[in-house]
């Protein structure tokens, strides 16, 4: 079950497990006049502690009998603990729990006398140390975890970064003569990557093919580089191979009025 609270501190919420997390209400109190800390009062660490777990059996085993404006008292000071991370004089927990009737201030006294312990003027409890020393040690232990990570990240994304952009050394510029372009595929096995058409046309120029350059790479581009039922693994082959069945077709003869002209001459 989650309940959520409605209007300026909506973001808190209540759980109920087998303990029940009470939320701190953040700035809520401190909107009240503190009543003054002494110098050398024991002071909680500075986070923020955003809830607390509040275990039902064990409140109603220690604090069952408490009255309704006692129960009340008892919350909204371990509230105001967890939230400013401090303990309370007797005039700064009647002030933080905005106690103003004879009734409430007395709720509060008897809820210090009896829940918390008088050293040096100030009422402390061991618990609420403990949870928020606690609270601490794991926050710093996870800020140092994503510290390493967020480091670890960088550092392998300045890796990567190098490897795709700096050019391998000693790298001679590309000739149009070179073998067909090639990508390497993982395993060590190139992968074949389709000519341009300048390419094309170099290499008719170069072997003094018979061939249309753009009827080949048209051809091919459109049934995706397959030759038959396989992909193409060299187009300089396949190129060769288009040349040589032009050059074996035979010089077509005209027909109708143009063979007879021919016969005229």
């Amino acid at each position: 079950m989650k309940l959520r609270a409605v209007g300026a501190h909506s973001r808190w919420k209540v759980t109920v497990s087998f303990g029940l997390v009470f939320p701190t209400v953040s700035k809520l109190y401190q909107t009240v006049p503190s009543a003054g800390i002494l110098p050398d009062r024991p002071a909680l660490k500075e986070i923020d502690v955003f809830y607390y777990k509040r275990n039902i059996g064990d409140y109603h085993k220690k604090a069952g009998r408490l009255s309704m404006l006692e129960h009340g008292a008892y919350t909204l000071l371990m509230d105001s603990c967890y939230d400013r991370e401090q303990f309370p004089t007797e005039e700064e927990a009647i002030d933080w729990c905005w106690a103003r009737t004879t009734e409430e201030v007395e709720a509060v006294k008897f809820v210090l006398t009896k829940f918390f312990t008088l050293k040096d003027d100030v009422y402390m409890q061991k618990h609420i140390q403990e949870v928020v020393d606690k609270y601490h040690s794991t926050a710093l232990i996870n800020k140092r975890i994503a510290e390493e990570r967020e480091k670890n990240r960088r550092e392998n994304k300045t890796k990567r970064e190098r490897s795709v952009n700096e050019a391998p050394p000693n790298q001679e510029p590309r000739t149009t003569n070179q073998e067909p372009r090639t990508i390497e595929k993982k395993g060590g096995k190139p992968r074949f990557a389709p000519p341009a058409i300048q390419e094309i046309r170099d290499c008719v120029s170069d072997h003094g093919y018979a061939v249309d350059p753009e009827a080949f790479f048209f051809h091919y581009e459109g049934n995706g580089w397959m030759v038959g039922k396989n992909k193409m693994k060299n187009w300089k082959m396949a190129l060769a191979s288009w040349n040589k069945r032009e050059s074996n077709k035979p010089k077509q003869q005209g027909t109708g009025f143009n063979r007879l002209m021919e016969l005229a001459r």
